[in-house]
């Protein structure tokens, strides 16, 4: 299964040739997918409405969307969806994301692909992840404040054995301790012990290595926090392994294989959310100190060019906001168009974009939570 990462952004937004449609859409939880394919049905009707009223032919807009529509008739697809949908088609690319992540319905057909809503995810605003190690196993978890679900990863090792190819340490332990002599049997045992635990550790290390290798290739570019599940001293070496950047200091202590993927998530949302909560008040607070230095901004038309030279730290804008708008490469100049026109891109969500791939921050806010009274605030790097 692919995951929403950096990488995939920078996909959509260089690649995607317009028009590009990005659909978004909430799963009704009603028990009946039925509910989900009627109300998936009815969104491509309105992208498809839009695809018309930019000149599309009816056989055109028809065919634009042949892929999106074979859904409708997956029966397996409605069976397994997560809490929300994002789907994004253009005449070169057709990606669909089955998120556990509630996505308010919209359907936008735009010069680019419409990204904001995937925001909270990609900056790790509203995801995380939880990695549950034993001698056993290896188990990742992709969580939201909502819901929790395993993910499925081809190049994490499935246990010891599969990692170091050998059964287990263990076996290596009884032949340093077995191989220690006979004569001062107390004495031997210890040291057996000993020589035991160290040569333990340095198995565990291995396969802990490899593990986050398998990690730190899957999540590149993540901001998303990893939370540790295993036994206590299981924390303490996989610590000395980790590469993530983003590996949290709070853990979840047991044996993660006792929990359900919703008992692991709700005990990891205990531990995330006020990291969450307090790293956007920080950045909140640095933009509220900050105003009149010059080294802010709540005007659309310079934080837009500020995200696209890399300029942008950080950034709050408003959810379930567009501002129209056009961005000329070459000048370095935008334009806000008071209403939608032809060829025209919402610039809050070009802004949000460039600021993520450029690795700075990016938080959406309901309007009432921003950090000023505009749809946008921002803080320069320079």
């Amino acid at each position: 299964m692919e995951i929403l990462t950096r990488e995939v952004l920078k996909e959509l937004l260089e690649k995607g040739q317009g028009p590009c449609l990005s659909l978004y859409m909430t799963n009704p939880s009603s028990g009946d997918p039925r509910q989900a394919q009627i109300r998936f049905k009815s969104l491509l009707q309105d992208g498809e409405k839009a695809l018309k009223d930019l000149g599309m032919k009816e056989q055109e807009a028809e065919a634009f969307l042949e892929q999106a529509k074979k859904l409708l008739v997956n029966s397996v697809f409605w069976q397994n969806l997560e809490n929300g949908l994002a789907l994004f088609l253009s005449s070169n690319i057709f990606k669909i994301y089955n998120e556990p992540f509630s996505f308010s319905d919209l359907v936008v057909v735009a010069e680019r692909f419409h990204l904001k809503p995937l925001f909270p995810l990609l900056s790790g605003e509203g995801k995380f992840f939880i990695l549950g190690i034993s001698q056993k196993g290896v188990r990742l978890l992709e969580g939201t404040r909502t819901s929790t679900r395993e993910i499925d990863v081809d190049n994490l090792p499935k246990n010891v054995s599969d990692a170091l190819g050998f059964d287990t340490p263990q076996r290596q332990l009884q032949y340093h301790v077995a191989g220690s002599g006979t004569s001062g049997m107390k004495g031997t045992v210890v040291r057996g012990q000993v020589m035991g635990a160290e040569v333990e550790k340095k198995y565990i290390l291995k396969y802990f290595q490899t593990i986050d290798k398998g990690i730190t290739d899957l999540l590149e570019g993540e901001q998303s926090p990893l939370i540790l599940a295993g036994v206590d001293y299981l924390h303490s070496i996989y610590r000395e392994a980790n590469t993530y950047p983003h590996l949290l200091n709070e853990g979840i202590y047991g044996n993660p294989d006792a929990y359900s993927p919703k008992e692991l998530g709700e005990k990891g949302w205990e531990i995330v959310f006020p990291h969450l909560k307090k790293e956007e008040q920080i950045w909140a607070e640095r933009y509220i100190d900050m105003r009149g230095t010059g080294k802010t901004s709540c005007d659309i038309e310079e934080t837009v060019t500020a995200a696209f030279t890399g300029k942008v730290d950080t950034v709050f804008v408003a959810v379930g906001e567009q501002v129209w708008g056009l961005f000329d490469e070459k000048t370095f100049k935008a334009t806000v168009h008071p209403e939608k026109q032809p060829g025209d891109i919402d610039l809050l969500d070009f802004i949000a974009s460039h600021t993520l791939l450029r690795g700075g921050r990016v938080y959406v806010l309901t309007p009432d939570h921003m950090p000023d009274v505009t749809n946008v605030a921002s803080l320069f790097r320079f």
